[in-house]
């Protein structure tokens, strides 16, 4: 039998709680990082992460203001697509492109910007 330890509310909080929305919560922590990065990616890279923000506080949003809420699938692929596309090894290696072709990067915007 299992054990019935802790507070009875902060379980049936627990219950409630979607199981994706956890999940979800970490997955735009990992798009944040993504966005800290900043200049090191591509404009096309920096707008499919604002959608991906987007899309992804929305349902967090729908999950938060509705427990009942069925997540519908092609919004749950999407999801993992982010979070693959996201993980900790592509923002290290953005990190890493930053830290080594940031300076260039500046010094070429200051070129065409004049």
């Amino acid at each position: 039998m299992g054990s019935f330890a802790g507070d009875p509310y902060e379980r049936l909080e627990d219950m409630k709680k979607n199981k994706y929305l956890s999940r979800l919560e970490e997955c735009i922590q990992r798009i944040l990082e993504w966005k800290s990065v900043g200049p090191a990616c591509s404009g096309e890279q920096w707008q499919a992460m604002e959608d991906a923000w987007t899309d992804i506080d929305e349902l967090i949003r729908l999950i938060k203001t509705n427990d009942n809420y069925i997540v519908p699938g092609y919004r749950l692929k999407k999801a993992n697509k982010y979070w693959n596309m996201y993980n900790v090894k592509n923002i290290k290696q953005v990190k890493i492109a930053k830290g080594e072709i940031h300076d260039i990067f500046l010094d070429n915007e200051k070129k065409r910007n004049g």
